[in-house]
């Protein structure tokens, strides 16, 4: 019934059923020699792991000899990256070893679906470009001192949270995020504070995400309404406002701007927003009343007085993305208007005229008018993301992603300061407090001193809403309490930067009972490990060569690395001088 020729220390299963009912007789025959052996009959139940549902962690004993087995399937309808599988025993002494094998049981300790050895203290970590909804079962076998495990299987996830929206994916030897020029991180979430001047998220603060600290003032007029909502921040007669960005220089680190007056005027501004910029928000109308003209985001000094004529004077402003009500007064139609030191321009209706301190809006002639025939028609209660990119070359405006109206710039045209000028949401910056207000939702407002390409306003249109799930699960907690499910699963790119092997991806032969140093330590569950809650770190010992002997690398039980001896040094000659220590070499 059941044959396994040259087994040594291995297991020959029978799969459950009425069949296996009755005696059973076993023949051990050896060959050439006279061995001693064991012989043992092991019940053991298979164990289904909820995948993906729930963090899948067991608890559970193996004896020596004998098997554990589980077994977890990926669902035919997702699509995971990955997973890790980590055994990990509570004795430091113990040598129980694991298998994963798919479709079918281990048979033995050394038996394995992929190309590693099967490990003791490990975590086989899964990353493969085949189909991974299969049945994958797991054996834990108790070796010579078995002892109790922890036993976990994690979703991993590649390009998390589709990059955030601020980068691509790409296939290296695993999928990896490469992030747009202002964003970095695994996940690029988090933003270059030189090229991104404000990111504003809006779902539950009005916190500046980019470390620029850039105050943001929420201005509420006499029984307006100004409050997070539905993972936006809504406002009725009320406005955003917030300074206008400066150029800014990138350095590297390490290095310093010239210092001289000399120097100092060749040192030129990398990122220069009256030369390059782009501004994009996320914004939902409510059905009543409908936005004032002029009150989407745009730079300009507010006057002082309400219905004053002096709106349109001359360093008044500089742009505007201008929403209008469309002449079926339901929906609503975008412009941008655009000023330089002596001409202004409506980009939709592609018109330029001299800066006279009238309307521009009036100066077209009603009947050479495109209005109302704008791209798009933007409808009340529904979401929508909008885009204003000024470069040397082009001036654009893009909604949800689609560029809906452009013109050539051929480096003629920056962005005039302002003089005590602000950045306004929601409000005609030219206006009177409480005139031509915006009523509705906003979230995710981004200002970037450059010019962001189509790829990233798509990218961020499309999937930029991911990033605000994350927040959502960090807020929650589950970032951290359901870490490895279907919706919270862990980063591949934590665990690797793209050089591992495309089916398997070992962690440095995954068989030690501590965290490499890309693993986060509540990946890693043992009670006795010694190095837990460390930070993790490399010594390259090749850096070292002039002060490091070579005896002083070794590889022990915990993993390779520097053992570092402390010793209470008693000569009497080795003295403190002004609170610190003498310091010696190594080899003194």
């Amino acid at each position: 019934a059941l044959w396994a020729p040259n087994c040594t220390k291995c297991l020959i299963p029978h799969k459950a059923g009425p069949e296996g009912v009755g005696d059973w007789y076993l023949l051990v025959s050896t060959f050439v020699k006279t061995l001693d052996f064991d012989v043992r009959v092991i019940a053991y139940d298979l164990v289904t792991i909820p995948f993906g549902a729930s963090q899948s962690t067991r608890h559970a004993t193996v004896l020596p000899g004998a098997w554990l087995f589980y077994v977890f399937h990926v669902d035919p309808e997702s699509d995971p990256a990955g997973f890790q599988v980590q055994v990990v025993p509570e004795e430091i002494y113990s040598d129980i070893n694991t298998a994963v094998k798919v479709n079918e049981f281990p048979e033995h300790g050394g038996d394995n679906s992929f190309g590693i050895a099967t490990c003791v203290h490990c975590r086989h970590t899964v990353v493969t470009r085949l189909k991974m909804q299969k049945s994958w079962y797991i054996g834990v076998y108790g070796n010579t001192v078995g002892g109790n495990v922890t036993i976990k299987a994690m979703q991993l996830e590649s390009c998390p949270r589709a990059c955030s929206g601020n980068g691509y994916c790409r296939i290296m030897k695993i999928p990896a995020c490469v992030c747009y020029p202002g964003y970095t991180g695994i996940d690029c979430s988090e933003a270059v504070k030189d090229k991104v001047y404000a990111w504003f998220p809006l779902d539950k603060s009005t916190e500046d995400y980019t470390g620029n600290q850039v105050p943001l003032y929420i201005k509420v007029n006499y029984l307006g309404d100004a409050r997070f909502a539905d993972s936006a921040f809504f406002m009725r007669d009320a406005y955003l406002t917030f300074p206008p960005p400066t150029a800014s220089n990138f350095t590297t680190g390490g290095y310093q701007p010239p210092r001289t007056a000399k120097e100092q005027q060749f040192l030129q501004a990398e990122y220069d927003p009256y030369k390059e910029l782009t501004v994009m928000y996320r914004f939902r109308m409510i059905a009543a009343p409908l936005p004032g003209e002029g009150s989407g985001m745009g730079l300009g000094r507010r006057v002082e007085t309400q219905g004053s004529l002096d709106v349109d004077k001359k360093g008044m402003w500089s742009w505007i993305i201008y929403p209008r009500v469309h002449s079926n007064n339901r929906h609503v139609v975008f412009d941008v208007l655009f000023r330089n030191e002596t001409h202004e321009f409506s980009l939709q209706e592609g018109v330029v005229y001299p800066i006279t301190g009238e309307n521009l809006i009036e100066k077209l002639p009603q009947t050479e008018r495109k209005f109302p025939d704008f791209e798009p028609i933007v409808r009340t209660e529904t979401w929508y993301h909008v885009c204003m990119v000024f470069s040397p070359t082009s001036i654009s405006l893009w909604f949800d992603g689609k560029k809906v109206a452009s013109a050539v710039n051929s480096n003629k045209w920056q962005i005039p300061r302002i003089e005590n000028g602000r950045f306004h949401i929601g409000h005609d910056p030219r206006f009177f407090f409480f005139e031509r207000l915006f009523f509705g939702h906003i979230q995710d407002v981004r200002v970037l001193r450059y010019s962001a390409s189509p790829e990233e306003i798509r990218d961020v249109a499309i999937n930029g809403h991911n990033f605000f799930k994350y927040r959502s699960a960090e807020a929650s907690g589950l970032k951290f309490k359901e870490k490895g499910t279907a919706s919270n699963p862990m980063v591949v790119s934590t665990l690797d930067d793209g050089s591992l092997d495309p089916d398997v991806a070992p962690h440095e032969a995954v068989c030690r009972d501590v965290r490499n140093p890309n693993e986060d330590a509540g990946d890693v569950t043992a009670s006795a490990c010694p190095f837990q809650g460390t930070a993790p770190m490399w010594v390259y010992r090749n850096s070292y060569q002039h002060s490091y002997r070579g005896s002083d690398a070794d590889s022990n039980q915990f993993g390779l690395g520097y053992m570092l001896r402390v010793l209470k040094d008693r000569r009497p000659e080795f003295v403190t001088q002004e609170g610190r220590f003498k310091e010696y070499g190594m080899k003194q």
